[in-house]
């Protein structure tokens, strides 16, 4: 790990690379996984990196909200075409460039910063993706399926299974989202803590209808696919426009 984050936060050396490529690796993918209908991604990007810029321009850390601003920049124009019906799609490669970003601005952020709250600030400011990452690997063990075995049953697949639209499944987890953000800018500025977790407690339980049971009920490669969403021609799985890379 680089010398100022060993330095900023003194536990052993391997310890801190482990986190750090676990985080580095999780926030990657994660944006990947909800990168499932139209505009969710890049909505989330948006609001994620504008929380990273407002709490960087708070520490004094103009070189990193210059980044994190440009990322929300990026990520809120591709959004303008993204949106349902999307007439462009991020792909594996798009989501998971921003999800590193996203990331590596937030190591970064919590090194200079060198306090618990600015950590617990950054993890909130990517709350739904890293949710719904925790819930995917949780479901898939339980059910005893590879934690790397695609399966169709991510929070915005069940929103839309229960009848929700493409664009209100997007809207409700966006709200989510800036809810999360709103959170942890007010913890980044020394609001308490309790509080604010509570306000986002709140906002998420009402998907506890939606994410339970934990357990697998259609995978990438299971027939009953065709039920849950319309295939692409090239048989890529989709929801709306769309593409959809449960993975």
């Amino acid at each position: 790990p680089p010398s100022w984050l060993h330095a900023a936060w003194p536990v052993p050396v391997w310890l801190t690379a482990t986190i750090l490529g676990l985080w580095i690796v999780g926030t990657t993918n994660a944006l990947n996984l909800v990168d499932g209908i139209d505009g969710l991604a890049p909505g989330i990007a948006t609001l994620n990196a504008a929380g990273l810029t407002v709490l960087a321009i708070a520490g004094g850390e103009l070189g990193i909200a210059v980044l994190a601003a440009a990322t929300a920049g990026c990520a809120l124009g591709f959004l303008r075409s993204n949106r349902h019906p999307a007439k462009i799609y991020l792909g594996d490669s798009g989501s998971m460039l921003l999800g590193f970003l996203l990331g590596a601005i937030g190591v970064v952020l919590v090194g200079r910063s060198a306090t618990p709250t600015t950590a617990l600030a950054v993890v909130l400011l990517g709350w739904v993706p890293l949710l719904d990452t925790g819930l995917a690997v949780v479901r898939r063990i339980s059910s005893g399926m590879s934690p790397f075995r695609p399966d169709r049953d991510h929070i915005h697949h069940r929103l839309v299974s229960r009848g929700l639209s493409v664009r209100l499944a997007a809207g409700s987890l966006w709200s989510i989202q800036a809810v999360a953000v709103a959170g942890g800018i007010a913890i980044g500025f020394g609001a308490p803590v309790s509080p604010c977790l509570a306000a986002i407690g709140i906002v998420t339980l009402p998907l506890a209808r939606v994410v339970l049971p934990l357990r697998v009920t259609v995978r990438v490669d299971d027939p009953r696919r065709d039920d849950v969403a319309p295939q692409r021609p090239d048989s890529e799985p989709a929801l709306g426009a769309a593409q959809n890379r449960a993975a």
